[in-house]
């Protein structure tokens, strides 16, 4: 049986309605702005990243409040991720790192320019301090450098430590090194 022809739209004993459509007629009643987006005189888009990034007064805003907020983030991290540092002309870094309720610190000295057959003495005070910036422990290490790679570590009880210091004096010159305990 062939549905294509079959009226439904109606009831039996009306007449079925019509659809007209004109444009003109339209466009004739639309609000001024209707007719000229339709006849192409309408607002363009703005065309470029930059430009559209800065097309209105509140993309500027944005705009600026992004990049005042990456240079803060940048500025912070650089002034107070201070783990790494030069100690007697011998690179370091501390690092610190929480796992099973203890607290393990470590301080690399970097392998120096040339091997020496005098060894330098590094000590070295850790500092594991707290959420309310109390000291939790202390821990002392001594150790001769003899110009290669070498490690200096210690491990505390896991008392909420946030964060871990370390006096690092290496003959006559000494340095602090900060760094936030990693959680895992």
């Amino acid at each position: 049986m062939d549905f294509n022809h079959i009226d439904e739209g109606h009831a039996e004993d009306e007449e079925p309605v019509r659809f007209f459509y004109s444009r003109e007629e339209r466009l004739k009643n639309a609000p001024e702005i209707v007719k000229e987006y339709y006849a192409g005189r309408g607002p363009r888009p703005v065309k470029g990243l930059f430009k559209t990034l800065t097309a209105t007064r509140g993309n500027r805003f944005m705009l600026m409040s992004v990049i005042f907020f990456a240079a803060f983030v940048w500025i912070f991290s650089a002034l107070s991720g201070n783990s790494d540092s030069t100690v007697g002309e011998i690179q370091t870094q501390l690092t610190a790192f929480s796992y099973e309720e203890s607290v393990y610190a470590s301080l690399k000295l970097q392998a120096g320019k040339r091997e020496s057959e005098v060894p330098c003495t590094v000590s070295v005070v850790f500092t594991a301090i707290d959420a309310d910036g109390q000291t939790v422990g202390t821990a002392e290490e001594d150790d001769f450098y003899y110009g290669k790679e070498m490690f200096l570590r210690t491990k505390f009880h896991d008392y909420d430590i946030i964060k871990i210091s370390a006096d690092v004096k290496v003959g006559e010159d000494s340095k602090t090194l900060n760094v936030n305990v990693e959680r895992h």
